[in-house]
């Protein structure tokens, strides 16, 4: 794709199709969420003991929700505060800002790109070392969560992976009817391919690291186009997330009931937004829904850290989550693939 107007319509086309399946997996997961967690679990709040949780959630400041001071926070005051508060959102404001500052500096000089090259190696030298550590980290959490936790409570963690184990239905059903609709296929055989895929990225547990299996699935599997797949594909990993969708909603409905917070309209609309924003903007790295979850649970008056809470059982999460990302992306991009007409329908139809 040598023509830059062929790759802004691609693009455009691919932005609009991810949002629209973003938002309807951000509606039926905070549903889903709130039905799976319909009971009143405050005998929980005890076993985490967290001093800060909000005693009166009728006068929690959630409910002084505004839509414009929600997206007016994500402007930090300072350089230092989003990194020190570990604000995700801010952290994010802030890299976007200097990546079009640098762009607009035009010819650099040598020494910028290679001061970018080094802190890019320190950062990544960094995660490393901090993804060395988190098997230690996660046995740790799983071992004071069984000794200091309720039977009862251990229960109802079970039931949020139970929950996520049901988002991969709901995420596959959701991307079958885009298929149908946007796409104009019959969803019949992405259905039965994608089911036969799963094992894929459920044992790579990301969806980043399946990612060269998913490449030679689309192509050889459903007839994408492998000059379109090589585009859409990885571009459309990056913000197809539909598992991180299921993943915050369940964890953050249990957590609500936890602490007695009531889902009034204004609080449902701060957690829809939060929860979208936060969905599509979590690093793909390991445990980093922890940090995404941190700024969820502020967002909606639960106590942030609440979320060790769930740090023992994240990695088996992430074995759902991945599934659901890569069908998500997947049916993003044959639906815009099949616009483009590059669909090879005798590969896709043939079992």
């Amino acid at each position: 794709m040598s023509d830059a107007t062929d790759v802004g319509k691609l693009g455009l086309r691919l932005a609009v199709v991810t949002v629209v399946m973003m938002l309807t997996m951000s509606v039926f997961s905070i549903a889903c969420g709130q039905l799976w967690f319909s009971d009143d679990l405050s005998f929980m709040r005890s076993a985490f003991e967290v001093d800060d949780a909000p005693q009166n959630p009728s006068t929690s400041k959630v409910n002084n929700f505004s839509v414009w001071q929600t997206f007016a926070d994500m402007i930090p005051q300072n350089l230092v505060d989003p990194m020190r508060n570990g604000n995700v959102m801010q952290v994010m404001f802030l890299a976007i800002c200097f990546g079009v500052l640098i762009n607009k500096l035009g010819p650099r000089p040598k020494w910028v790109d290679e001061g970018i090259e080094l802190l890019r190696r320190l950062f990544i030298n960094a995660m490393d070392l901090v993804v060395m550590i988190i098997p230690l980290v996660v046995f740790i959490s799983m071992m004071s969560l069984t000794a200091l936790t309720s039977w009862e409570s251990i229960m109802q963690l079970a039931k949020i992976i139970v929950g996520q184990a049901f988002g991969v239905i709901v995420v596959l059903i959701i991307s079958s009817a885009m298929v149908w609709l946007l796409g104009g296929t019959s969803p019949i055989s992405f259905i039965k391919k994608s089911v036969g895929f799963f094992p894929v990225p459920f044992a790579a547990a990301s969806s980043n690291g399946a990612l060269p299996a998913t490449m030679r699935f689309v192509t050889d599997n459903l007839g994408i186009s492998a000059k379109l797949a090589s585009f859409v594909v990885p571009v459309g990993l990056q913000f197809n997330k539909e598992g991180n969708c299921f993943f915050f909603a369940m964890v953050a409905s249990m957590m609500m009931r936890v602490y007695g917070i009531e889902l009034s309209a204004e609080l449902l609309l701060t957690f829809f937004i939060t929860l979208f924003l936060m969905s599509i903007s979590k690093p793909s790295i390991p445990c980093a829904g922890i940090i995404c979850l941190t700024y969820l649970f502020t967002a909606v008056g639960i106590p942030g850290e609440a979320v060790m809470q769930v740090l023992g059982i994240e990695p088996i999460l992430a074995l759902f989550i991945a599934v659901c990302n890569v069908t998500g992306n997947t049916a993003v991009s044959f639906i815009v693939t099949a616009k483009e007409n590059m669909v090879d329908m005798e590969k896709y139809n043939k079992a």
